[in-house]
Formats: C-alpha cells, structure tokens, sequence
C-alpha cells in the first residue's frame, strides 16, 4: 500500500512558555476549571487578550493530561490538520488512535466520517479521566472538512476529550446547537457602558470573565453558560 507521511513541525505542539512576569489571573483558571464536564470551550477575542497566556497557565497549574496545538494558516488541509490533532494525543498517550494514524498515513483518506467516527471510539479509549486538548489559532482555519470533522467529534464527544479553542472569530461550528445543548462554554468580549457611551474595552488592559447577564440575549438553557470578557484595574 502506498503511504503518505504529513511531516510536522514538533514546536507547534509546545505549550507556549509563561513570561516571569505573566499577570496570574486565578477567576479566570477557576472558571476554566468548573466547567470540564463540557466538551468543549470557545475562547473569542481579538489579538492582545491574553487568551494564549490565560490557557497556557491553566495547562501549567492543572493536573489533567493535556496536549497543545498551534495554528497557522498552512493548516488548512484536512490531513495536515488531523495529522497534528493526532500528534498531540500521542504525545501524552503513544500507544493510542494506531488505527486513525494509519488511515491518515495511506495515500487517500477514506470519506471523513469513517476518520471522524474511528477517531472517536480511539479516543473513548485512552486511559484517562480527562484529556485537555489545546487548538490555538483557530480562526486561521477556512476549510470546512477541518470545521465539520470538529462539529462530528463534538456530537459524539468521547468520554475523556476536553476541546478548547482560541480563537481571533467564530468558527464556523454548530454553535448555537451547542450552546442549546450545554456542550459548550464561551468566553467572549462584552461591551461595557461608561457615562452614557457604549465602549469595548481597551486590549491593553487585565481582563476578566463575568457570565453573561443580559437579559436581552437568548436565554440558555439549564447548564449552559456563557462568559464574556471584561476590562478591569486588575483581577481581585
């Protein structure tokens, strides 16, 4: 059979390093920490956040397994994608997902759901209570086999996986059907109003999340939360 090896750049699977002087904002980790038992968070905010730095952190003080992948805009082949996904696993659990690495490593990849579905009765079979997985950089992703092989391993979410996904937009994901269900947790930019005027608040500044309030957006159902971003003097 003829095969075909994607190679990998082994630096986009390190977790980013923390600066010594990295503000430690611990509501923020607490809020990450509460809500494993959802298959997936969405991280949606502008450059400058502070979303790579929060999560990286998180990875560093929790004592969960946990991979980390970041993206560039070179990623937007089903095959490269998968091919890193899968790296990371394996790099926290080498003798898992053998069957997915072959069917990534032949010549021709088999339609995406045989991938997707293989791929999650794989990872239902790590041996781990949870898994954190990491995708930085996601709004660099346009290609929609990547989005729907992420939309198919949510609706059949294996047991141990926890997905997070940074990201600079939205991903074109099944969003609203997610958040209807309670599968997933957002932090998001909020407006913020000061002396009458409607304002985001500046990138530069420490940030916090808050759940959302407003009584004018949908209402979520029981289990589902939303938390939007907040600009503060500092995280008490």
């Amino acid at each position: 059979m003829t095969t075909r090896k994607t190679d990998l750049l082994a630096t986009k699977l390190h977790r980013p390093r923390l600066g010594k002087d990295h503000l430690l904002r611990q509501r923020l980790l607490d809020r990450l920490e509460e809500n494993l038992h959802r298959p997936l968070t969405l991280i949606s905010a502008p450059a400058g956040y502070g979303k790579t730095t929060l999560l990286s952190a998180w990875l560093e003080s929790c004592d969960y397994s946990s991979g980390w992948v970041s993206l560039d805009e070179n990623d937007n082949d089903l095959r490269q994608f998968l091919s890193y996904f899968l790296a990371a696993v394996q790099k926290q659990f080498p003798d898992s997902c053998h069957k997915t690495k072959a069917l990534l490593d032949a010549s021709k990849l088999p339609p995406l759901p045989i991938l997707t579905h293989g791929l999650v009765n794989e990872l239902d079979k790590i041996d781990s209570t949870l898994f954190i997985l990491v995708i930085d950089d996601y709004h660099t992703i346009n290609d929609k086999a990547i989005h729907d092989f992420i939309a198919g391993l949510l609706q059949h979410a294996p047991g141990p996986l926890y997905l997070v996904l940074s990201t600079r937009l939205d991903p074109s994901l099944p969003l609203a059907s997610l958040r209807a269900r309670g599968r997933m947790t957002e932090f998001r930019i909020t407006a913020i109003h000061r002396r009458g005027d409607l304002r985001t608040q500046n990138a530069g500044q420490p940030l916090v999340f808050r759940q959302q309030t407003d009584r004018r957006s949908p209402p979520l159902r029981s289990g589902s939360r939303r938390y939007h971003y907040r600009g503060t003097t500092g995280c008490k």
